[in-house]
């Protein structure tokens, strides 16, 4: 009798952490890609180069750039960031550097697809909070798409914003993401995101099948004994 109890227990027990490892993962992180909104440049007399999202950069042709993505749909924290982008055409070597951006986002994008001068914006851009860099180098194929990890600071703005969040770049080469009016191209940020709801995969669903099915042969079991030794 006592060997029997101890063998539906143990069924119980392995039915029930069957069903907890399926299905107990709803806080674990997630991947979250968000893709741009509006990208653009700005060169060093001020004038608005954001025509068809091009977004060429460089101290050789006076130009910082810009990416704007919405986050509106952003749930949970933000526990680690990376900016993925599309490095175009380049013409020697150089640091690529991405910054906060200070000016309002309405501001970048309010001239898209025209031509418009405004120094203030273009000495404001890539002058901020430093977000993270990468060497690129003119030896790179042709639209070679790099990843930038984002900074701590970087991360905590990104959790500030809560809708339209911006930032800007410098090239330390003579120019780089040269061409890059495609809207193909990748500006993307890669987004690690803690809180988020996971469905179980179809394994876990199994899984999950398998434990209660051991649960219930045990309850079951244990009542059919019960009743014969009545």
């Amino acid at each position: 009798m006592t060997i029997r109890s101890n063998t539906r227990r143990r069924l119980l027990l392995i039915g029930c952490l069957l069903g907890l490892g399926a299905f107990g993962q709803d806080s674990r992180a997630g991947t979250v890609v968000v893709d741009f909104v509006r990208s653009g440049s700005f060169n060093s007399s001020g004038r608005s180069e954001n025509l068809f999202d091009n977004y060429e950069v460089g101290t050789g042709i006076g130009e910082k750039n810009w990416f704007v993505f919405d986050l509106s749909g952003i749930t949970g924290t933000i526990t680690s960031a990376t900016f993925r982008v599309n490095a175009g055409t380049m013409l020697g070597d150089g640091l690529y550097e991405v910054f906060d951006v200070e000016t309002p986002v309405a501001d970048l994008v309010q001239f898209y697809g025209q031509w418009n001068e405004n120094p203030s914006i273009y000495d404001e851009l890539a002058t901020g909070t430093p977000y993270g860099a990468i060497e690129l180098s003119w030896f790179m194929p042709r639209d070679s798409v790099v990843d930038i990890a984002l900074s701590a600071a970087a991360v905590a703005s990104l959790n500030q914003a809560g809708g339209l969040w911006a930032l800007s770049g410098s090239f330390s080469g003579h120019y780089a993401m040269n061409y890059t009016a495609n809207s193909g191209f990748e500006r993307q940020l890669i987004l690690e995101v803690s809180g988020t709801t996971a469905v179980p995969e179809p394994s876990a669903l199994a899984l999950g099948g398998i434990g209660g099915m051991l649960g219930v042969f045990a309850v079951r079991r244990g009542s059919r004994s019960s009743r014969q030794s009545a």
